[in-house]
């Protein structure tokens, strides 16, 4: 009979998905919390250092102040991340769709194929980061510095940049398709097949970038009301979509 009515509790909690208060101290003594469900939770400073967690769940969690480095394919969606501390993590294919990310650390995280989007990201150190095939469609980023990552393949489709530094970053095919990049640095990143399609580049800044391989293919230009035009061949037409370009430029028939 106990047994029954052990499994008719399990039964309906998962349907209602409830979540069950997560032991932190046997996780802490054993170094294990994976597919650990956090949701909806408020966890402000937890720390998870050392302690695998991979496959856990913070969907809609505060995690305000909270310390993280083993997290593989864990779930942040919706989840409050202000002051978070990912430095040096292992988080790769981290969900972290509609986040708030305010002032955190990710410098030099391993976070392979993550899931940014829609999430709000301001002021927070992207530093050395490796995102390559990042998904960042319809974030918002500000004041932030994502200088020296690996983001090749990335996408940022719809996404909205302002200050924000790309310097020595890999863009390698990575995509800008109908992104606002005001304000946004690409000093001496790797813009080798990035694309801009219908990108907003006035106020990107291209000193010191090489734009040579860069697809600019059927964008707005945005001086030019209702013109278009189908690929760059001079710093010009660079200048003409109100980017930031000078004599250390290097643009295609220069």
């Amino acid at each position: 009979m106990r047994i029954l009515l052990v499994l008719s509790v399990l039964f309906w909690a998962s349907l209602v998905n409830i979540s069950f208060a997560v032991d932190l101290e046997k996780a802490k003594a054993v170094g294990n919390c994976e597919k650990c469900d956090f949701s909806n939770g408020d966890y402000k400073g937890l720390e998870l250092i050392d302690i695998k967690a991979d496959g856990s769940k913070f969907i809609k969690t505060d995690l305000t102040g909270c310390k993280i480095n083993d997290c593989g394919e864990c779930n942040f969606q919706g989840a409050n991340l202000t002051n978070a501390s990912f430095e040096m993590a292992s988080i790769d294919e981290a969900v972290m769709d509609n986040a708030t990310i305010i002032n955190a650390n990710f410098q030099k995280a391993y976070v392979d194929n993550p899931r940014f989007r829609a999430a709000k990201i301001t002021k927070s150190n992207m530093k050395l980061i490796e995102a390559s095939k990042g998904k960042f469609d319809n974030a918002i980023i500000t004041d932030t510095s994502f200088e020296g990552a690996k983001l090749k393949y990335a996408s940022f489709i719809n996404a909205k940049l302002r200050n924000v530094n790309m310097s020595y970053a890999n863009l390698s095919q990575a995509t800008f398709e109908n992104a606002v990049l005001d304000g946004v640095i690409f000093k001496k990143a790797n813009l080798n097949e990035t694309i801009f399609k219908n990108a907003n580049l006035k106020g990107a800044d291209f000193r010191g970038s090489d734009t040579t391989n860069m697809v600019f293919k059927t964008y707005n230009v945005d001086k030019i009301e209702g013109s278009l035009i189908t690929s760059l061949t001079t710093c010009n037409d660079l200048k003409a979509l109100g980017a930031i370009v000078d004599e250390t430029t290097i643009c295609p028939n220069k």
